[in-house]
This record gives C-alpha cells, sequence and structure tokens, in this order.
C-alpha cells in the first residue's frame, strides 16, 4: 500500500495534490491510503482508504511515549509492507512527526520524502522548536538509503539535498500532477476581476497584493480565495482587514471561496485573471494552475521555483522581478525593526555573527534609493501604502504596472505544455519508476549535513522580513 501522510487535509493546495495523486494512483491499480489528523473538508476519492491518526496534527510539544505511540498508530493503519510518502517531515510544526520518520527510516522502512517547504528557509521558530525537542538535531533530520529517498518540486531543492551529502539518485524532481476544470475564457475584456489564489497567511505577501489594488481602484475588482487557519496568521490577517477598513479608500474582497458550497473551479471562474504576490512558495501551484482553467497568471515572479517551469516550456511572461517603493517612505524604526529581526533569525539559524546596519542596508537598497516592497515588514507595508493613498505614483518615473493582458496562443500553449507534462499520467509513471527502485533489503539508513541544509538558505540577499 502507498501510504500519502501529512499533517492535514484542510482546503489547499496540498489537499488537492495529495487526493488528486490518490486518485491517479487508484486508477493505475494501486492500493492507496490518505493519511492525517483529521478528515478532509472535501470528499475522499472512492476506493482511496483514509486513516485519521491525531498525533499527526500541528503540536509544540514532545514527549517520546508520544512518538512511539504515533509511531504504532501509523504501522497498524497503513499494515505491512507499506510504502510511505510524507510531506513536509522535518517543517517542525509537530517534532513529534519527524521523530517518527526518523524511527521508521532506521527501521528500514521503504519512504519517499517529499519536502515542500524547509523550516530553515525562513522558519526561525519552527527550526527553534525542532532544535528544543530532537535530540540529535540536525545531525538525523534528512535521513537517506536505498530505501529512503526525496521527492522534490523543482532544481533548487534538489540542489540543497545533494549539496548537504544526499547522493543524486536518491532525489527526483517529481512536478504535482496540475489538473483543473476547463473553465470558459473570461468575456470581460480588458479583464475586470483580480483574483489572489491564496490563504492570506504572512509569506503570501497580502500588502502587495493591496499595492496592486490601490493601483487599479478604478479598473480592477480585487478579491483573494481563502483566509488564514493557523491562528497566529489569522492574528495577521485581521489586522490587514482592519487597516483596510479605517485606512484605504479601497475595499478588496477576503476570503471568496469560503463558502463550502463553491468548488475550486467556482472560485477561479470569479475571476478575469490571477495574481501572485507570495515572497515565497512551496508547491508553486499558483503559477500553474490557473492557465489549465483559462486564466492568465501576473505577479511576483520567485525564479528559484518557476525556472524549473519555464524550462519545460511554460510562459511566464507576466510576472515582475521586484516592485521598488521610495526608500524614504520608511522609516528609521523600520531599519532597526529589521535589523533585530534578521539578527534573531540569524540566531534561529545558529549562525552566531551579529550583522551591523550597515550591512543590511547595503544589502536591500535599490539603485535610486529604492527598496523592495516584498522585503518590507507589515508596519512599513502599511507605511508605503498610507502614502501610496495619499501621493499616489507622483515620486515614480514611470507607474509601476501589472501585465493584465494575454495573447491567445500564450494561453493555449501553457495549457498544451501543462495537459502533456504535468498531466496525472505523467505524474504517476514518474512516482511508480521511483517507487519501483526502492532497495528491496532492509538497510540502515545515513544522515544528510543538517547544517549544510541551513547554510543554503542563509544568504541575506534572499531574505524578507515576511519570513523572520
Amino acid at each position: 500500500m502507498i501510504v500519502e501522510v501529512h499533517h492535514h487535509l484542510r482546503r489547499g493546495g496540498v489537499s488537492r495534490v495529495m487526493c488528486s495523486l490518490a486518485r491517479i494512483l487508484r486508477d493505475a491499480g494501486e492500493d492507496v491510503m490518505l493519511m492525517a489528523a483529521e478528515a478532509p473538508s472535501g470528499s475522499i476519492p472512492d476506493g482511496v482508504h483514509f486513516a485519521k491518526i491525531p498525533e499527526l496534527a500541528y503540536g509544540r510539544d514532545y514527549d517520546s511515549d508520544h512518538v512511539d505511540t504515533l509511531v504504532a498508530k501509523m504501522r497498524e493503519a497503513a499494515g505491512e509492507d507499506a510504502i510511505w510518502h510524507i510531506h513536509n517531515h522535518s517543517l517542525g510544526k509537530n517534532p513529534q512527526v519527524t521523530e517518527a520518520v526518523i524511527r521508521l527510516a532506521e527501521a528500514g522502512e521503504r519512504i519517499l520524502l517529499q519536502p515542500h517547504d524547509f523550516a530553515e528557509d525562513g522558519r526561525p521558530g519552527n527550526l527553534r522548536l525542532l532544535r528544543s525537542s530532537l535530540p540529535e538535531f540536525p545531525s538525523k533530520l534528512y535521513p537517506y538509503s536505498g530505501r529512503v529517498q526525496y521527492a522534490v518540486l523543482q532544481e533548487r531543492d534538489r540542489h540543497v539535498l545533494c549539496k548537504s551529502g544526499v547522493p543524486r539518485e536518491y532525489v527526483h524532481v517529481l512536478p504535482n500532477p496540475i489538473e483543473g476544470e476547463n473553465l470558459a475564457a473570461s468575456d470581460r475584456h480588458p479583464p475586470e476581476r483580480l483574483l489572489y489564489l491564496t490563504r492570506g497567511i504572512r509569506r503570501k505577501n497580502i500588502g502587495e497584493f493591496l499595492f496592486w489594488a490601490i493601483r487599479y481602484a478604478s479598473d480592477l475588482e480585487c478579491a483573494t480565495s481563502l483566509i488564514p487557519d493557523n491562528p497566529v496568521e489569522l492574528k495577521i490577517f485581521r489586522e490587514w482587514e482592519a487597516f483596510v477598513s479605517e485606512t484605504l479608500q479601497v475595499k478588496p474582497s477576503f476570503g471568496i471561496g469560503l463558502d463550502d458550497g463553491k468548488s475550486f473551479a467556482d472560485v477561479v471562474g470569479w475571476g478575469d485573471l490571477c495574481l501572485t504576490t507570495s515572497v515565497a512558495e512551496g508547491f508553486g501551484m499558483t503559477f500553474l494552475e490557473p492557465y489549465l482553467m483559462g486564466r492568465g497568471v501576473t505577479g511576483r515572479d520567485l525564479p528559484e521555483i518557476t525556472a524549473g517551469f519555464k524550462q519545460d516550456g511554460v510562459r511566464l511572461g507576466g510576472l515582475y522581478n521586484g516592485l521598488p517603493v521610495p526608500l524614504d517612505w520608511v522609516d528609521d524604526a523600520f531599519w532597526r525593526r529589521g535589523l533585530a529581526s534578521v539578527n534573531i533569525w540569524r540566531r534561529a539559524m545558529s549562525l552566531r555573527e551579529e550583522l551591523h546596519m550597515q550591512e543590511l542596508k547595503e544589502a536591500w537598497t535599490l539603485p535610486d534609493e529604492q527598496i523592495d516592497f516584498g522585503r518590507l515588514d507589515e508596519t512599513a507595508q502599511r507605511s508605503v501604502l498610507t502614502h501610496l493613498q495619499s501621493e499616489g505614483f507622483s515620486r515614480w518615473t514611470r507607474k509601476p504596472r501589472l501585465q493584465l493582458g494575454f495573447l491567445d496562443e500564450d494561453m493555449a500553449h501553457n495549457r498544451q505544455v501543462l495537459e502533456t507534462q504535468y498531466d496525472g499520467d505523467s505524474c504517476r509513471k514518474r512516482l511508480q519508476e521511483v517507487l519501483k527502485g526502492f532497495s528491496s533489503d532492509r538497510c540502515s539508513p545515513e544522515f544528510a549535513d543538517g547544517h549544510a541544509v541551513r547554510d543554503a538558505f542563509a544568504a541575506l540577499e534572499t531574505l524578507t522580513l515576511l519570513r523572520t
């Protein structure tokens, strides 16, 4: 049995991918199980088993006895001779899950680990939790063997793991299946509705979504699809809602997809064009899914994620590399907060050298006394948006613009690429080939250099305060 494991199956990209993959494997004759802390909000594909293991939920308490219980429950549910496909084992959302995976690996189980997010990549709180909980952190965080291998979504993550000691033959680039209802093209030209397919967590950079809502206030109705579930993220999101209500003249809609009666296709179909302003992505589905559903994608590029898509032939010409704003729209307090946050982040990463203010300013200041909006924390972003609303774009030599028009041939081309290279059959065949290549003999794993994984994400140039 192939067992797909994650903390949760709530509405969102992870759940869609796991359910799609389970259905595709089932159709190919595989025995498949979804395993999570709670039943999904949507339906489980017919013929796919589901195991509810509450101990998989997000959690901060670590207890060795609880790990024993978790491992026992997982094994009991999956039965003998399971192949485990485990998502984000090292993210630090629940250290007991991380330790359980290590024990399964040391027992010689067959495991495909899929880290689509890394605690080392802008998750200092998660990293601190792993360090305080796991007795052998980080030396045993990344096991590998002929029976413990990795699936990653792009070459950057393969490079990170290989540079940290995992043999290249054990790290496989396996794109997710991209599925979507074939929606009719929008009949509104030029576009009138701009949709951000996001849950509104910090790294999705809601402030930049509001920047564009102000910029196109007279032309576009703007909305996001969901709101956060996580209480910490929800508190920050509510602060944005209050700022919009009390300060901004534009009133975008938040969470138009919250109605349980709305399908994903219904939500996508609301918009004429999809936007992304995220400063970091795991799956990167937001760059692809809309094209399969007749909608273009505009917004912030993330080259570490999109490079592989572009190599596969996907045309992503609607993306920009950054959003420079006047440096004097942020005050000295921003730099003090920024320096403090960066140094806290560095300590969480076990990087002992303190950064100095001048180093931070040199790394983040752009030509013509500008700074990328995506570098800023929420307080500084709100300051910029307040300036923008009162002063308009008089400070810009060239007014910032989104690409709002897409050539029909590019839309058709992207659909064809997705239907041939990211379709269910192609992704299934790649996954099955990897799983068949696992060693038949149980063996003890070796472990990658956890510090080397950390160092791969330590460059100041790639850091944003929304990820500290």
